[in-house]
């Protein structure tokens, strides 16, 4: 075991692209914005509402800040909820031993034919990396001085 993790966490990506051909990157992709999207659409949308009904300003996020506290609460119980796995749904060492051959081999068959087909060692020039660097710099540096911009005035 590697780490000290679970076995099955270390088959699960080659479970579910072996079962249903998910691929691995599909497994371990960063998260999205859906993550984090249900509570300012819900702090909006009460905002919108509460402001419709004629509520003074001062008082609209009152309700809000309740029900947030409950979806907190929701998300609380359902990590209570969670368990271990029990032992048989855990792979024995030969087990993860063939899927790691497995793994492998076919690991090894895709960077042969990807290799054929490219014919070239994938070496990206020195220009697409400063070009990528600045497409991400400079629009990154903006945004860090127009927020520093705006804290000097909290400051002056």
């Amino acid at each position: 075991m590697e780490a000290g993790l679970p076995r099955c966490l270390l088959t699960w990506p080659i479970f579910l692209e072996r079962r249903w051909s998910v691929p691995f990157t599909a497994v371990y992709s960063p998260p999205g914005p859906q993550q984090a999207f249900l509570g300012p659409v819900v702090v909006n949308y009460m905002r919108e509402y509460q402001l419709g009904l004629g509520i003074p300003r001062e008082q609209v996020y009152n309700q809000t800040m309740y029900i947030l506290v409950g979806m907190l609460v929701v998300g609380l119980i359902c990590n209570l909820l969670v368990r271990p796995l029990d032992d048989k749904w855990f792979m024995s060492d030969e087990e993860l031993a063939e899927e790691r051959r497995l793994a492998h081999e076919k690991a090894a068959v895709a960077e042969l034919v990807r290799g054929e087909e490219s014919g070239s060692d994938d070496v990206v020039g020195p220009m697409v990396v400063v070009f990528a660097w600045a497409a991400v710099g400079i629009p990154l540096a903006w945004g860090v001085y127009r927020t520093l911009q705006s804290v000097a005035k909290f400051f002056a």
